[in-house]
């Protein structure tokens, strides 16, 4: 089983107006999607800041991790954040685009060690990996999963391919 994301761009409900020519978003290392050190910052940075050109914006991208990078368009000190699942918890606080692309996100495991899930209940039986501020966190807090945090996911590849972790979900796309 995987899940399906679907991502674009989110703005706080009081900042949705530009001083001048220029949106400020806060954004974070996710290759190839963005990435400060990729050509165009990434793929979807040049998706974003071409499509702000047409409107003759210029963008200025704050690189940051993800969960700082949430709480600096919440408090007002950005004007919004380039890629993010859309959920019901953040559509309380942020308005979003239409979807920039769609994803899979499935779990990593080790070959010598199958796993098979139907739902988050499975995951009690096995060692989860997770990355801090990504969308299923809140969901495995709810299913009171043992989850060890960590912040990205080359810590939880390394975790595990040292055994450290059984699983952990990732974009199928940027691992």
């Amino acid at each position: 089983m995987k899940w399906i994301l679907k991502v674009g761009i989110f703005f706080f409900f009081s900042t949705f107006s530009w001083a001048g020519e220029t949106i400020r978003l806060t954004t974070g290392e996710f290759v190839p999607f963005t990435s400060k050190s990729l050509k165009y910052n990434g793929v979807i940075s040049r998706i974003v800041t071409e499509a702000f050109a047409l409107e003759g914006i210029d963008v200025e991208y704050g690189w940051y991790p993800w969960k700082r990078a949430m709480a600096l368009v919440k408090s007002g000190e950005w004007d919004g954040s380039s890629y993010w699942k859309q959920t019901p918890e953040r559509e309380k606080d942020f308005y979003f685009s239409d979807a920039l692309t769609q994803s899979d996100y499935v779990f990593f495991h080790r070959v010598d060690k199958p796993f098979n899930w139907t739902n988050l209940e499975d995951l009690k039986k096995v060692s989860v990996g997770g990355t801090i501020g990504y969308f299923y966190q809140a969901a495995f807090e709810q299913s009171k999963l043992d989850v060890q945090w960590v912040s990205s996911d080359e810590v939880n590849l390394k975790k595990l391919l040292l055994g450290r972790i059984d699983v952990f979900p990732a974009n199928i796309d940027a691992t």
